[in-house]
């Protein structure tokens, strides 16, 4: 009887270490697959392109002085008047033009200024706006600006913010198309360092894509522009 107990024992411990045993091989191979299932690769993918800007802001800084501010504002409705109708007959809709109030500075009333010496006491600084989508025809009238400073229209001299500006405005229109082009030199990446590995890209595991940035293409060229995206990417490797 004792004979029997020891062999049913012996039995069920080799059954038992036989049960450990392939379930070990089995989790041993489950780990495997886990682990390749888990391999990936992160990698950027780059889309840019030169676009040209579709509007542009052109405010135009008159200057005037005086002693009186009846004469003063004389002048400055004079060149008003003479910014607006050379802007009107380049060919550019009364809509597209805007007037700020003038900043007139009495000089004697500045505590930081010295009156010894000075021509004027009034001072003024007038801009008005041009805000137009016709790029073209802005660059041919900035040629002919001059025509104002003949009229006797004094213009202040650009400083920052004053020149003219351009601004590129159809991103959403080109996002699509960036964004897919971004994806597929990302993958193109991708594949590279798979080929290196000797593996094969899969599935996108994870995606994030990057801002978009605009800015001049260079600073003699500011009415071109460069859009640019850069999207992180993981891919699964198989």
């Amino acid at each position: 009887m004792k004979k029997e107990y020891t062999l049913v024992a012996a039995i069920l411990g080799l059954s038992f270490i036989g049960g450990l045993a392939v379930a070990a091989f089995r989790l041993a191979d489950s780990l495997d697959d886990y682990r390749k299932a888990q391999r990936s690769v992160q990698v950027k993918g780059l889309a840019e392109r030169s676009v040209p800007a579709d509007i542009a802001v052109w405010p135009i800084q008159l200057q005037n002085a005086s002693n009186d501010l009846s004469d003063l504002e004389k002048k400055i409705q004079s060149d008003r008047k003479a910014v607006r109708d050379f802007l009107v007959a380049a060919g550019f809709p009364a809509t597209e033009i805007s007037t700020n109030p003038p900043k007139i500075t009495d000089v004697e009333a500045n505590q930081y200024s010295s009156p010894q010496g000075k021509r004027f006491r009034y001072l003024a600084q007038t801009t008005i706006s041009l805000r137009t989508t016709n790029i073209e025809q802005l660059k041919e009238t900035l040629q002919r600006s001059n025509q104002l400073i003949k009229q006797g229209v004094v213009l202040a001299a650009a400083g920052y913010g004053d020149e003219v500006q351009y601004f590129f405005t159809g991103l959403n229109e080109i996002k699509p198309a960036m964004i897919e082009e971004a994806t597929k030199n990302a993958r193109l990446a991708a594949q590279q360092f798979a080929k290196d590995s000797d593996s094969r890209v899969g599935n996108i595991k994870h995606a994030s894509q990057g801002l978009f940035t605009i800015r001049d293409q260079d600073p003699y060229s500011p009415d071109i522009k460069i859009v640019r995206v850069v999207s992180s990417l993981t891919f699964f490797l198989e």
